[in-house]
């Protein structure tokens, strides 16, 4: 029966829940959690940097436009998307023929300026292949448009809803807004129930492994993450 429930229930985004919740959605839309992704637009703090163990000088300017000088060598890329509330930082995605990379440089907000991403600190040379898998953006963006065929393939925009939303810990709304159920709450769920809906994001683990016939794309709130994946 939940399996079913969750075939017909959708998502249907913040924006739904607005016209009914306007202070909790005004609230919400200003936390952390709700600006933990988006597009990137005119405006980002320009900078440069130099990575010591690539020796590449990185020059950012604030229309999300990268150029990496090495020598003689001079690569430009385009920054697209965000990852990130901006707290403690930023990190950044790139389109590259339909496909999802994550950028060498971040935003470090509490330090005021520009350097290399975590996970390239250590490379010798300036990487801009690594792949913006489904795991990741789904834990800081709502309703991820990725193909099953690939691990960083997306549909444009890669996400419908910035942020994590509404339906992330209530579950799908689109029968709650046509007043045929109710949402979750999870307050009043049993603690393993409860305690998988910050799990699902905030419980990576060494490693993750689908149970049979599952994905970690099945959970929904008020179920368990468990019965899902196993975490190790």
């Amino acid at each position: 029966m939940m399996l079913l429930l969750a075939a017909q229930t959708l998502y249907v985004g913040n924006q739904a829940c607005a016209p009914c919740h306007v202070e909790i959605y005004r609230a919400y839309s200003k936390t952390p959690m709700a600006q933990s992704s988006g597009r990137v637009s005119e405006g980002l703090n320009p900078g440069e940097f130099r990575h010591s163990g690539s020796g590449t000088d990185y020059r950012i300017e604030p229309t999300g436009l990268v150029t990496a000088s090495r020598g003689a060598l001079r690569t430009q890329k385009q920054l697209a998307f965000s990852i990130g509330s901006g707290t403690a930082g930023k990190s950044f995605f790139y389109w590259r023929e339909g496909f999802l990379f994550e950028a060498p440089v971040t935003w470090f907000s509490q330090l005021g300026r520009w350097d290399v991403s975590p996970g390239y600190e250590n490379d010798d040379m300036s990487r801009w292949n690594r792949p913006a898998e489904p795991e990741c953006l789904n834990c800081h963006a709502s309703q991820i448009r990725s193909s099953a065929a690939y691990s960083n393939r997306y549909a444009d925009p890669p996400f419908t809803q910035d942020g994590v939303g509404c339906e992330r810990c209530h579950g799908p709304g689109s029968e709650h807004v046509q007043g045929k159920g109710t949402l979750v709450n999870p307050a009043r769920l049993p603690p393993a129930q409860r305690d998988s809906v910050c799990a699902q994001c905030h419980m990576s683990g060494e490693v993750r492994i689908n149970r049979a016939g599952r994905s970690w794309m099945d959970y929904r709130p008020g179920s368990r993450l468990s019965d899902s994946v196993a975490y190790f």
